[in-house]
């Protein structure tokens, strides 16, 4: 147990010498908040993106029930909305569990990150498609 080297460096930095060319200190630092490892900065956002997953999903049970209840008069630009409104809490919950992973075990998971991008640019890529197909008039009066 007794490293004969370790106790004389020990002693020799009790010491009043001030030669401490000899001493490397070799370590990990780690930092965990009493909430998890998320900053104080990225901890409030967390509850944020569970409140904005709730959220979604709640729009998300009105939007389809309403396009259940007139699915009779629903035309193109209702199925790019419910593609748009779907991309985005698909979005919304990855985040979540991105975050609380983060918060758990401090550290990304980079399957986590490009789902969470990958459903970001389907949305925006539905959301410049209906964008075009307003300004074109395409698909906003029945045939």
């Amino acid at each position: 147990m007794g490293d004969d080297r370790l106790d004389e460096r020990a002693a020799a930095l009790t010491s009043k010498s001030k030669d401490i060319s000899f001493l490397q200190i070799k370590g990990e630092v780690e930092r965990q908040n009493s909430h998890g490892y998320l900053s104080a900065e990225d901890y409030p956002l967390l509850k944020f993106y569970m409140a904005m997953a709730v959220v979604y999903l709640v729009i998300d049970a009105i939007w389809v029930s309403l396009c259940i209840k007139h699915y009779e008069h629903m035309i193109l630009l209702h199925h790019f909305l419910s593609m748009i409104l779907l991309t985005q809490t698909v979005q919304s919950l990855f985040q979540v569990i991105e975050y609380t992973i983060m918060n758990k075990y401090g550290t990304l998971l980079f399957s986590f990150i490009f789902i969470s991008l990958l459903f970001s640019v389907m949305r925006n890529t539905f959301g410049r498609v209906l964008t075009l197909l307003v300004s074109l008039g395409t698909g906003i009066t029945r045939p």
